[in-house]
This record gives structure tokens, sequence and C-alpha cells, in this order.
């Protein structure tokens, strides 16, 4: 049985394929095993998704206290004889219409893991998704022009379903707007099960990102950079 391929630090190496827009085997890449082959942990990978989802949102509830309630300058009754509670304005948060106590406000909410984790985190959801042949390596798109027809049956015809994610070294305006009609709604699926494309740079794509998408389409220059990425994760 033949030994694995060794790097010059003596670490395996495992091998994936390089596609054209055809489908058709064109090459094949080595990947390191410390990067891509690591046993992924669910409590890692959900602390760091849950920040990065928390870092996403817009905390922008907001109710007023009895102090910004319009009104209330005026005390509304006399304080004896009417037989009621004394009242002395009406923005008091136990009117209906008055304050709120320790309601919410607008706020900012960023989580950050600690960088070991974070890089722990992107490392286990490449292999994950590696592992289970939901990356897709091609050489070219062969997208000469703006057409979102040609760009899904060009995915379709490599594999795409689900959600797809592309992630390029650089945006490409041809494929990022040939994909800005591809959206996710609910409900809603495209040509051959595709569900969504989204386009992004390899540098920019995150755990979250990796971890909710069904396929991700790398070209052979964005591989490249992401071994470049993993070697300083």
């Amino acid at each position: 049985m033949d030994e694995p391929a060794q790097d010059v630090v003596g670490l395996s190496r495992v091998e994936t394929k390089i596609l054209d827009a055809q489908g058709n085997t064109v090459g094949s890449v080595e990947l390191n095993e410390s990067h891509f082959k690591v046993d992924p942990k669910p409590h890692v990978l959900h602390e760091v998704v849950r920040a990065q989802v928390n870092n996403y949102m817009k905390k922008t509830a907001s109710s007023l206290t009895r102090a910004q309630v319009r009104g209330g300058g005026r005390k509304p009754f006399r304080q004896k004889g009417t037989g009621r509670a004394r009242a002395g304005t009406r923005t008091s948060p136990l009117w209906s219409g008055g304050g709120v106590i320790f309601g919410p406000k607008p706020r900012v909410v960023k989580t950050k893991p600690p960088r070991s984790l974070r890089r722990q985190a992107f490392r286990m959801a490449w292999s994950d998704r590696f592992s289970s042949d939901a990356v897709i390596v091609v050489r070219d798109f062969g997208l000469k022009e703006i057409k979102t027809k040609a760009l899904l049956a060009t995915l379709v015809g490599l594999g795409g379903v689900g959600r797809v994610l592309i992630a390029l070294p650089e945006m490409d305006g041809v494929i990022e707007k040939s994909a800005r009609n591809l959206r996710f709604h609910p409900g809603k699926t495209y040509a051959g099960g595709i569900k969504s494309v989204l386009v992004k740079c390899i540098d920019q794509i995150t755990v979250y990102d990796i971890l909710l998408a069904d396929r991700l389409f790398l070209t052979e220059e964005s591989l490249k950079l992401l071994q470049a990425r993993m070697k300083g994760v």
C-alpha cells in the first residue's frame, strides 16, 4: 500500500479534483491534512457561529422612558377628594400611554470569541465541507457576459444544489451581477434545486457562510489564497 504524500515538514496531504466549466477533470491539487482534515467539535463551531450571527444583528428596538413621553406636565387631577389613587403625571409607567421602565434601547452587541477558537472553527468548517464533498474547485466558470441563466446552468452542471456559495479571489462583476437575482426566498427554488447563490471574496468568508452553504465553489486561485490563509490561521 502506497504511503500518503508528505510535504517538507512531514505532514500528510489529501487531494481534490479541479474541474472545468463543463464538469471535466482538468487537474488536481494537494491539501494539507492538518488544515483540511480536522475533526469538528460542535461546541466550538456553535460558539463562533453564534458570535458571528450576533454581530450581524442590529438591536434597534426602542421605547420611551417617562421623561421622553410627550405631555404630563400638569397634575392630571387633584390630590384629594376623588377617591382615586394620587397621581402627579400622565407619563407614569403605571398609566396606559406612559413611559416604560427598563425598556429596550438601540444597542450594539459585539461578541468576539478567542482567536484560537476562531482559528479552530475556521479549519473545522472547511474540513467538514471537504470531507462531505460539498466543495467543488473549478478552473473557470466560463462566463463572458452577465447572464443569470448561463451561470445557473453552469452551477447545476457542476453539481450545485441548495444554497450555493461562490468564493472568488476578488469580486468579478460578471459573476456577481449574474447571481444578483438568485437570492434566497423561503419556499422558492431555482433550476436544478438551487435555492440561492451568494458570491463573496475568499478572504471575507466566515464560518457561518461555510456551514450555511450546501455547495461551495472555489476557483483555483481562491483555493491557493485559502491555503495561504490556513497557514496564518
